[in-house]
This record gives C-alpha cells, structure tokens and sequence, in this order.
C-alpha cells in the first residue's frame, strides 16, 4: 500500500473538517508513522496532509488550521505560516492560551535559567538581588523561583 494510501484510509472525510482517525496527541493533533522501518518517524498528521496536497513545507514553518480543529487534515483548512503568524492568529481568534510564568511572551526567565537560579541560591553563591541582577529581574522574582 502506498504512503499516500496509508494516510487517507485514516480519515473520515465526512464532514467539512476532515477528521485524522488514527493515534493523536494529547492535544488532539494526528500523528502518522511515515516510515514503516525502525525507529518509525511518528509526524503531525496535518503537515503531512500538506505535503501530499502541496509541497514540502519551507524549513522553520509551521503548517497551520483555519479551522482551529487540531485534528483536521483537509488541505483546504491548512495554511503555511511562520510561528508568530501562527500565533497572531490564535490572538485575533481569542484563544488566548496560559499567560504566566515561563508561557508569557515577556517573561525573562527560562526553565534553565530557573534551574540554574535554584542551584546557584541552593549552592549559597548569590543573595536574591544578586541572582536577580545576573538574570535582569527583581529579588522578589528570584524569591518566587526559588521558593516555589
């Protein structure tokens, strides 16, 4: 059977959205295991989807849903896009996901600097105003990583 054979015996074209039956993540997004050798490369449904309708997608894309259907996989409803269009669009169609800590787009902190942070005060290397300093946030801000 071939790959193309494969992939759309996993849909059910029924409706307007045309819906990935098989494995999904937690997140609802299909997976499909494109090649059948070990170790299989398991890859989103939907950009697959565009590559067989389409072309390849551009390195650094991502291919997108007007639909905001995670398990869609109909052409038709999929765009190509950079990250931040992406995300643009999530905002204009408010689905505004978490905005806290590490997930705000104007937070200073990684999870690595947030690791490192905690070894650093665990270690009794800094105070938390000079952790802050060497990270550009507040003492309070260290305060908060370190004591969580």
């Amino acid at each position: 059977m071939s790959l193309e054979s494969r992939f759309w015996d996993k849909v059910d074209k029924s409706g307007d959205c045309w819906e990935w039956t098989a494995c999904r993540t937690h997140d609802g997004y299909g997976q499909f295991a494109f090649k059948a050798t070990k170790p299989q490369e398991n890859r989103y449904a939907h950009r697959v989807s565009w590559e067989l309708y389409n072309a390849a997608v551009p390195p650094g894309m991502y291919v997108c849903h007007s639909c905001d259907n995670p398990s869609c996989v109909n052409p038709h409803h999929l765009w190509v896009g950079t990250q931040r269009e992406n995300v643009a669009d999530m905002y204009l169609k408010g689905r505004n996901p978490r905005q806290d800590g590490v997930h705000n787009g104007r937070a200073k902190l990684t999870e690595e600097d947030k690791t490192a942070v905690r070894i650093f005060y665990r270690l009794g290397q800094a105070s938390y105003e000079r952790l802050g300093r060497e990270f550009g946030v507040t003492g309070t801000t260290i305060a908060r990583v370190v004591n969580v």
